[in-house]
């Protein structure tokens, strides 16, 4: 995982992967079959570790510093792996998005039951939209390391950017219920309105 995360699946051979563990590359081979083999078997350990954090998430409440920061200090590895294959477009990468996208639904469900049913439009919409909003930060961290002073995936930063993330909503969230942020959304709702009349918008969520 180390080493696809750091040159990418075309950088990476099976004599670098043998040679970082220490064994030779007939027994990469011989377990994983091929280096294809070798990362499905990566992809599958990412999606156990996300699937395993997303259980931790839901069912925890009390959100103290010291678990947040475990949840910090094991994610690394994993993190920059689905960094790469979500910017390089890996097999496996389009099965984390959607593992993230049914996580955040789940969520979004269990907080707000009646503003987002199960299945419904509105709940597959806005969390594939905030799933993408959050591994987005992954996929872009060398450039939000410019700015930040940090790679926010290194071991021990990834809490700049989730402090920020958090900061912004609240921030956006008060927007939004001012004045001016109350005539965009129904600027947004009148053009959606619009766009279903002239049979070019899909189904409209009514909490816009």
């Amino acid at each position: 995982m180390e080493l696809f995360a750091s040159r990418g699946y075309r950088g990476a051979s099976i004599r670098d992967v043998a040679r970082k563990a220490g064994v030779s590359p007939g027994l990469v081979q011989h377990h994983f079959g091929s280096k294809a083999g070798l990362r499905a078997a990566c992809d599958a350990r990412v999606l156990e570790t996300l699937r395993a954090s997303v259980e931790q998430k839901l069912k925890r409440s009390d959100w103290d510093q010291d678990f947040v920061s475990v949840l910090y200090e094991t994610a690394g590895p994993t993190i920059r792996y689905i960094a790469r294959g979500l910017a390089e477009g890996w097999a496996g990468a389009g099965e984390v998005f959607d593992e993230a996208v049914r996580g955040t639904a789940r969520f979004l469900t269990e907080t707000w039951p009646e503003r987002y049913p199960v299945e419904a439009e509105s709940t597959r919409r806005h969390a594939a939209v905030m799933a993408a909003m959050s591994l987005g930060t992954i996929v872009l961290h060398r450039h939000l390391a410019r700015w930040l002073g940090v790679d926010p995936v290194e071991r021990g930063h990834q809490h700049v950017t989730g402090s920020a993330v958090m900061e912004i909503h609240l921030r956006m969230g008060e927007f939004f219920e001012s004045g001016p942020g109350q005539e965009i959304r129904r600027a947004l709702s009148d053009y959606e309105r619009k766009l279903e009349a002239s049979g070019k918008g899909g189904e409209r969520d009514d909490h816009a």
